[in-house]
């Protein structure tokens, strides 16, 4: 098996199944698996992957067990070479897999790679969030101040080329120890996490041309105003993983710890409160 295609899903059973199709239109002259890690949908997910793809392998979990757990699950049944974690909400426009696949097999020096990705397209095919630069704490206490000049961007790059990380929407690995999710991190920072390692290791990361893939990030959160939006569960989890991974990277512990009174002063406001007022224990012991 060259491939084994790894997808989370919870309750995107619309978005799962135009994915799901894109597939397997695109791809071609690769062998593949699907393999489906359902983080205990209410939405009928289940049914409509029995009923309209019967050669995935789909793993129910009992409950929500995030995006890293959620993908370990899968890892540990894949067979393929290479595993490409894919989100439900993306669509493929070519044959994606097999240009990962040819372009890693035909590299010179397959030994110094660890993940591969590629520039993603929003729902106008114009280009979207795809690699970014490891963060740290001190640098984004930095951000944050109102006379600095300095803000995070994403500089654009011409493919192929090397960066920090590739987003974990559409990522390409070897299936080895290395592809293995830290299960701390629920939602959001595990895929930063999980190519810090590769950086340590001295693994390129690299995001190449050719694989063209939308990817349908934040249309639901277009309806939230700056305030309330930081109360939802998305950017709850966001705030918490990105703490934990500061401090798993042995960040500056003053800046940590500056960045954790912004998030519980932010938190207090009360038209959020009732929103994570649950999650400041988790947050405090972060």
């Amino acid at each position: 098996m060259n491939v084994s295609i790894i997808i989370v899903n919870y309750n995107t059973k619309a978005l799962l199944k135009q994915c799901l199709e894109s597939i397997y239109k695109q791809t071609k002259y690769v062998t593949f698996e699907i393999i489906i890690s359902d983080n205990a949908s209410t939405d009928d997910s289940v049914s409509m992957i029995k009923n309209n793809f019967p050669k995935v392998i789909l793993i129910k979990n009992e409950k929500n067990l995030g995006f890293g757990a959620g993908n370990n699950r899968c890892l540990s049944k894949a067979i393929g070479e290479f595993v490409f974690y894919l989100n439900s909400d993306t669509i493929m426009l070519n044959n994606a897999v097999k240009i990962f696949f040819d372009f890693w097999k035909k590299n010179e020096n397959q030994k110094t790679l660890g993940a591969l990705g590629c520039i993603l397209l929003n729902d106008q095919h114009l280009p979207t969030h795809s690699y970014g630069n490891f963060s740290s704490a001190t640098n984004e206490l930095k951000e944050k101040c109102p006379w600095s000049s300095r803000k995070a961007i994403e500089v654009p790059i011409t493919p192929p080329a090397e960066v920090d990380y590739i987003t974990g929407a559409a990522l390409f690995m070897k299936n080895d120890q290395y592809a293995c999710f830290d299960e701390r991190f629920f939602l959001y920072f595990d895929d930063s996490d999980l190519q810090l390692g590769l950086a340590k290791i001295n693994k390129k990361r690299m995001v190449i041309p050719g694989p063209q893939i939308v990817h349908l990030e934040g249309g639901s959160n277009s309806s939230h105003n700056k305030i309330t939006f930081q109360g939802s569960f998305s950017r709850i989890q966001f705030a918490i993983s990105k703490i934990k991974y500061y401090k798993k990277r042995k960040d500056n512990p003053a800046a940590i710890f500056i960045l954790k009174m912004f998030t519980i002063i932010k938190w207090l406001n009360p038209l959020i409160l009732r929103s994570t007022f649950k999650y400041f224990p988790e947050l405090l012991k972060t």
